[in-house]
């Protein structure tokens, strides 16, 4: 994102996120705490949806770890400007970080008074038909036109009428945004962790199929230096930094919440109904198709 204001205030996110889960994070607190100022007091900056919303994931993890009940406000006003922004459509690139802070501090924004308890239900209808619609944008049937190879790749922007699906490197924000719902227990209670298990393990399948490999080097000086990386689409061989982070990322997130989602014996099947209720839910909520 070219705009300073955006830059300024990821850089500043993902340097809080990175402390918090580095092991010598604790030997600069300073540093961490400074940082989490600068988002605390900035919450209605300019910045891209994006950019804000992983400040929104890097202030949950502060107002878990700390209970700063500055912290607490200013992640409930970001999620605030995010949900009445985006009304349920949010772009590919923001959607995993509110998954996020949603996941971490949700139910501690609820018990607190900061986010009252019907608005959080709307919030987890509107997440699971974000879910409902993931599945439906995901390629699962042999296309009549094109490779296999596209199979489990998600389709934000559809082509024309009868052209064959095309899924890219967004993939791996949706599946990152998958793997986070999926360690949130009032979205995916444990009756729907399956069907996101099979959606994310397809997407994840697809990403390995856009992968760079020796295949695909007959063109690339350095293939030791390509191979492994992830292509922007099948049939564009670019490698950049993004869909390489991100997918690691994704695959990194999926793996633990994997781990942590495999529910135990005798889980109850009216969990489904969780939290959250349809009502009230505006129907055109959505996906939307901007990474």
């Amino acid at each position: 994102d070219p705009d300073p204001a955006a830059d300024d205030t990821a850089l500043a996110s993902l340097c809080v996120l990175t402390l918090a889960a580095a092991p010598a994070a604790e030997a600069d607190p300073a540093v961490r705490d400074r940082l989490a100022a600068r988002l605390t007091g900035n919450a209605t900056d300019a910045a891209s949806p994006a950019a804000r919303a992983v400040a929104a994931a890097a202030l949950a993890e502060r107002f878990v770890a700390t209970g700063d009940g500055a912290i607490g406000d200013a992640l409930a006003a970001r999620l605030d400007g995010l949900w009445n922004e985006a009304g349920g459509r949010f772009a590919a690139a923001a959607l995993p970080w509110v998954a996020e802070a949603q996941r971490v501090a949700g139910a501690r924004l609820v018990a607190g008074g900061r986010v009252p308890a019907d608005v959080s239900a709307r919030r987890t209808a509107a997440l699971r038909r974000l879910l409902d619609l993931i599945a439906d944008t995901q390629v699962v049937d042999p296309p009549e036109l094109g490779p296999r190879d596209v199979m489990g790749g998600v389709v934000l922007r559809p082509g024309p009428a009868g052209s064959p699906p095309n899924p890219d490197w967004t993939t791996a924000q949706v599946l990152r945004s998958l793997a986070q719902l999926l360690g949130d227990p009032v979205v995916v209670p444990p009756a729907r962790r399956t069907g996101v298990l099979v959606t994310a393990s397809a997407a994840a399948g697809f990403l390995t199929r856009l992968q760079m490999g020796d295949a695909h080097c007959f063109a690339v000086p350095d293939p030791a230096a390509a191979v492994g990386g992830m292509r922007l689409a099948l049939y564009d061989h670019t490698l950049d930094v993004a869909p390489a982070a991100v997918t690691l990322l994704a695959v990194t997130e999926l793996r633990a919440a994997t781990a942590a989602a495999r529910p135990g014996p005798g889980a109850d099947a009216d969990a489904e109904s969780g939290t959250g209720t349809e009502a009230d839910v505006d129907p055109g909520s959505e996906l939307d198709r901007d990474p």
